[in-house]
């Protein structure tokens, strides 16, 4: 019997620190099957505990070490159920992935346990393509349209790579969490080959839980592509405190533009947007939502940028409702708040300024 619109219980975790690790230098975040959150963990003679309710079949906690001293990394994914879960990290020395490899646990599996391991051996070649383009192309990379062209492509192909994997391993939870967690946000798969991919492919276990209905959601949202639907209930504060509400997106046409201090495509196009501010001045409003997870990032970027239109920071509904996981993107409302164009890809902004030309010369 499977149980849509269930949670799955609460997930209760002690993690143990017995190593000679820095308990200080540890990073978790943790997601619940909707939704990632930043644990604000606080050792208590070498040990803290966590509790969270699940909203799919697994949790997936994410460990991260960084000693700032050494500069030592590493980061590890272990998945959780509806239990009481224990990590231990105990072995000696001072290689974080090392200790984390080797940590102790109960009723909790590792992301190899999972397919990890699998999967990453599947998309291993398209993987390291990418990773070797990036790397012997960092420099260039900012000033060349074509090479950021060719990168777009590269991780593309992981993408499709994902993808045949999740097909061909539809019973490994670790093919529903790329999915939940990755594919259903690219730009690359169609809204209904998404779709006939969930219904089909995966075991009902794993989409009886509120994951499912909001997987639902999102490629239901791509199957309209957020066309004549109102954009949702608003309101935000922008660099000048002036308050930014629905009523914004009222009267007159706007173009909301998602973008990230860290997005060399958002800033090369930047150019661009201020040429349509200037040409549709009297008719058309911008207001620019960044994604930053770094407020100190965002404000230096906006003051370099130098914008004259509102800037302000996004909430986790708006990331959540429109899905946005890849950045630039446009999108375009009417005079009645309802969202009638979007675009994402670089140079999209010549379209645009085509589409706005039709609109005003009516």
């Amino acid at each position: 019997m499977v149980c849509y619109g269930c949670a799955s219980g609460n997930t209760n975790l002690r993690i143990e620190n017995l190593s000679g690790l820095n308990s200080n230098f540890f990073t978790f975040f943790f997601h619940d099957g909707m939704g990632e959150t930043e644990i604000k963990a606080k050792f208590i003679n070498n040990s803290f505990t966590y509790t969270s309710p699940l909203k799919a079949e697994y949790g997936s906690l994410i460990i991260e070490y960084f000693d700032t001293i050494t500069n030592n990394f590493a980061s590890e994914i272990f998945f959780v159920k509806s239990d009481s879960g224990v990590i231990v990290f105990k072995t000696s020395g001072n290689d974080p992935k090392t200790i984390m490899k080797s940590a102790t646990r109960f009723n909790v599996h590792t992301i190899d346990e999972m397919g990890g391991k699998l999967l990453k051996d599947y998309i291993e070649p398209a993987q390291s393509s990418f990773n070797n383009f990036m790397k012997e192309n960092k420099e260039k990379l900012p000033s060349s349209d074509s090479l950021i062209n060719l990168s777009f492509k590269k991780a593309d192909s992981v993408t499709i790579r994902k993808l045949q994997f999740v097909l061909d391993h539809p019973n490994l939870y670790i093919s529903f969490w790329i999915f939940y967690r990755e594919l259903i946000y690219t730009n690359i798969i169609k809204a209904d080959s998404l779709m006939l991919i969930y219904n089909t492919i995966f075991p009902e276990q794993f989409k009886g839980y509120p994951v499912g209905e909001d997987i639902v959601g999102k490629i239901n949202l791509k199957l309209t592509k957020l066309l004549n639907v109102s954009f949702l209930p608003f309101s935000a504060t922008d660099l000048s405190g002036k308050l930014i509400s629905d009523k914004y997106f009222l009267n007159k046409y706007t173009l909301v533009t998602f973008w990230a201090s860290w997005c060399v495509p958002c800033h090369r196009e930047l150019p661009k947007l201020k040429a349509i501010k200037k040409r549709f001045d009297n008719k058309l409003q911008l207001l620019s939502i960044s994604i930053d997870s770094d407020q100190k990032k965002f404000l230096k970027a906006v003051e370099n940028n130098k914008s004259e239109w509102p800037q302000v920071l996004a909430t986790s509904t708006v990331i959540n409702t429109y899905g946005i996981r890849a950045i630039p993107l446009y999108l375009l409302i009417d005079q009645a708040g309802h969202v009638i164009n979007s675009y994402q890809t670089i140079g999209n902004t010549d379209s645009l300024a085509n589409k706005l030309d039709g609109i005003f010369q009516k």
